[in-house]
């Protein structure tokens, strides 16, 4: 009898363990993927601020070479430019932690 009783607790044992386990493995999966996507996201980002930036050389070359009336349109065009680059990039931003934000929500769902 004890040793049906003490192989019966040892299998309960194991069974939280296993359930422990799996959960904790699952936890990692959505952990792994969100990193995933966070560094293709950070690439792409990396991406097009080095397109952007070429863009800008370009054209400050291009005004640099101009009148003054055209290097102060230039300047005011710079500054645009720097407004509409910082409001995408507070969009990406806002955007990545709504996802990410989804994604805690679909964690706390499963975990439930």
């Amino acid at each position: 009898m004890e040793d049906g009783k003490r192989l019966q607790e040892s299998n309960d044992r194991l069974q939280s363990e296993l359930t422990e386990t799996k959960a904790a493995m699952l936890s990692y999966k959505n952990m792994n993927e969100t990193i995933a996507d966070q560094v293709k996201g950070l690439k792409l980002i990396i991406e097009r601020r080095k397109d952007e930036n070429e863009n800008l050389v370009e054209a400050v070359r291009e005004l640099s070479s101009q009148s003054d009336e055209q290097k102060r349109l230039g300047k005011l065009y710079y500054v645009v430019m720097l407004s509409r680059w910082q409001e995408a990039a507070l969009s990406r931003k806002y955007e990545a932690l709504l996802n990410e934000n989804r994604e805690m929500r679909k964690e706390l769902i499963n975990t439930d």
